[in-house]
């Protein structure tokens, strides 16, 4: 069952944390624990969020949503960590 829908405007590496996706919440709501599934290069991709942070960038007066991601193991969080994720519309769900 889908909770939201999440506007992704990009993402980032954050050094010590691994993978940031940024943008907006455009429906429903999102807690820690939910999932996010989005496409990358034409494979479906779903990661577990562990954290949910406002990013602002006051010269340009953006604020933005981000996510941070549990990770199955070292390899996959240096996998995740060099994506540099589209624009597009991601879902977030319980499981």
């Amino acid at each position: 069952m889908v909770l939201a829908t999440f506007q992704i405007d990009g993402s980032f590496k954050l050094t010590g944390r691994g993978l940031v996706i940024y943008g907006d919440i455009t429906s429903g709501t999102v807690r820690n624990e939910n999932f996010i599934s989005f496409q990358n290069r034409g494979q479906q991709l779903k990661l577990k969020i562990k954290s949910i942070e406002m990013m602002d960038r006051i010269e340009d007066e953006i604020s933005k949503v981000s996510f941070l991601f549990y990770y199955e193991n070292d390899a996959q969080k240096e996998i995740l960590e060099i994506l540099r994720v589209e624009k597009q519309t991601a879902t977030i769900t319980e499981a």
